[in-house]
């Protein structure tokens, strides 16, 4: 395993470190905030520091090289690439169709004086980007079967 991978290990494990400094140090309104990078950049660097670890062992690296191709191969598999592209068209259209509809809702409910919180507005975008992410995969899947 590449040793710049276990670097950026390190970043993200001191960037987390940063992050809960700042966090204890300062009380402010984004404290929570603070916390959860604090979470996302510890845990994801713990997580690269300790792949880098186990792949870097004597008796795993032919293993790991004969992932690194066959990720490789997965890649540059053009069926896979055309349908990488075509399930994120369909999910992109299907995407502008939701915020579409998700404006023309807002505009309805303001014109009628209902006001949206910011916690529902935060929630809403969080199951978005969730919605996005799913889609894809999904459509991903389904065009497999089909070609």
């Amino acid at each position: 395993m590449k040793k710049n991978q276990l670097y950026a290990g390190l970043v993200y494990l001191g960037v987390g470190i940063l992050f809960g400094i700042l966090a204890l140090l300062f009380d402010t309104k984004i404290e929570y905030l603070l916390w959860g990078y604090v979470g996302a950049a510890v845990f994801g660097g713990l997580f690269i520091i300790g792949k880098y670890l186990y792949w870097s062992r004597p008796g795993y690296s032919s293993e790991y090289e004969k992932r690194l191709e066959a990720e490789k191969i997965e890649f540059q598999d053009e069926r896979k690439e055309f349908l990488r592209n075509k399930s994120g068209r369909y999910a992109y259209l299907l995407n502008l169709l939701f915020l579409s509809v998700a404006m023309v809702l807002v505009s309805i409910l303001d014109a009628y004086g209902i006001s949206i919180s910011t916690n529902a507005i935060i929630l809403s975008l969080g199951i978005y980007f969730v919605f996005q992410f799913v889609i894809g995969v999904v459509f991903f899947r389904v065009l497999s079967r089909k070609y």
